[in-house]
Parts: structure tokens; sequence; C-alpha cells
């Protein structure tokens, strides 16, 4: 009897552990799935794929090389958030969201674009960031998710391979859209110079750029031009305290 009473309690201490374990798994969940359906949801509402045959049409009749394979509604988009300063959009990757620029660089790491509060937090733009010009850099910053959401899939361009097939994203903003020409991606720190907003002038950016090289893990497929605005993309890396994963472009204006 009390060798059946000695299992029951053991059964009672092992379902009980289970049970708090499940809900602190259910609790760490969440915020993924909340994040999961908002951001699914303003694709949904704010964003239209672009067909081929309309793509390719436009591309003809603008005698341009290119057109943006989406489109958004930036004035309702705006309307829901009014920081919402553009869209990041990479073809066959997860990476497909709005971008936001806050008052500071902390909001935006626990608030999703429609500023409820959520780990997963958003695509943010440094707030220090203002024109856009030949001397600027413009970065944007995203948590690294265990998912595979948000700029969890920079990591990827540690390899040659995956940068050969996903050289480019999609910048849209209001005014006009960019494609994003991949030139370098590597580790830096979180305090690192490469961390740069502008430039004083030519000579400053080249010699930026050339220490940036001798850090990057990839062979660029584009030329540079010393003319084109630059936009680094940042994520928490873990190979050491503080790593970061950057890669960084230049924006080609389409239109």
């Amino acid at each position: 009897m009390r060798k059946n009473r000695g299992l029951i309690g053991l059964l009672i201490i092992f379902i009980i552990i289970f049970l708090g374990a499940l809900a602190m798994t259910v609790r760490a969940l969440l915020p993924y799935l909340e994040a999961g359906r908002e951001y699914k949801k303003l694709e949904k509402f704010y964003v239209q794929e672009v067909p081929e045959k309309q793509q390719n049409e436009e591309a003809e009749s603008n005698q341009a090389q290119e057109i943006c394979p989406i489109a958004i509604n930036w004035k309702e988009l705006k309307e829901m958030n009014p920081d919402i300063v553009g869209w990041i959009y990479g073809e066959d990757t997860k990476i497909n969201y709005p971008v936001v620029q806050g008052k500071d660089n902390t909001f935006y790491l626990t608030h999703m674009a429609d500023r409820s509060k959520n780990s997963s937090g958003s695509i943010f733009m440094d707030c220090r960031n203002t024109e856009r010009s030949e001397f600027s850099n413009e970065i944007l910053y995203g948590h690294h998710m265990k998912n595979g959401s948000m700029f969890a899939e920079l990591q990827k361009y540690k390899s040659q391979e995956y940068y050969e097939a996903h050289s480019c994203f999609y910048y849209l903003t209001e005014t006009g859209n960019y494609r994003l020409e991949i030139l370098r991606a590597g580790i830096i720190t979180g305090d690192s110079e490469l961390y740069h907003l502008a430039f004083e002038s030519q000579e400053e950016r080249e010699a930026y750029v050339k220490r940036w090289d001798g850090k990057s893990k990839i062979v660029p497929v584009f030329s540079e031009k010393n003319d084109t605005p630059l936009m680094t993309l940042s994520t928490c890396s873990y190979e050491t305290k503080n790593a970061r994963f950057v890669v960084q472009g230049q924006l080609i204006r389409m239109d």
C-alpha cells in the first residue's frame, strides 16, 4: 500500500513537472506565433504581388531591366503606423517585412510594426539615418529569431552559393523602389566602426569599403558604384560575445 502511494506521489510530481515545462514552452512560443500571424496579416492587406507578365510588360514599356515584384499600399499602411518608412523583400526568402524608424533604437526591438508589444520586434532603421545620398549608409536591424523569421536568414550569406542565388533584395519606399545589390557579408561586433551612417567625402567612403571588404565572406557579383547609397542589414550572431552578422549592398533606383 505504501509502495503504491509512493508511486502515485512520484507520478503526481512528474505530471506537475511536465505541465510546468509545457506551460513554459507554450509561453515561449506564443510571441513567435503572434508575430507570424501579424506579419502575415500585413502581407495580406498591404502587399500585392506583381504578376510576371505585368513585370515584363512594364519593363519593356519603361525600357528598364527589372520591375519590383511586389507593390505596397502605402496610404493605408502609413495610416496604421506613420513610423513605417519602407518595406524590405527578398525573393525565395522569409524576409518580407515593413521597415519602421522610431525616435530611438530600442522601442522597436520589442514592438511590432503595428506598435503592439512582442519579443520578435520589427525590422527597423537606425533612428539617426536621415537623408539618402551617395554618402549615406542606412542601417536596418532585425532579430535573429530561432524559428528563422525576421533577419535570421541573413546568416545564410556565409555561403557564396547561397549569395549567388539570392544576390539582391528589394527595398520599397513611398517615393520610389530600389534594388539592394549585395556586395559584402560578414561577422562584426555590435560596436564596430563599420556601423558608419554617413561619409564626409568619397575618399572616406572608399577607405571604409576597403576595410569592410577585408572582413567579407563573399565575392560580389556586382560592380560597386561610388555614387549610390549603401544599406546595411544587421542581426545578432553567436560566434563570439556581442557578435553581429551584417549584409551590405548598394541601393539602385528602379523607377
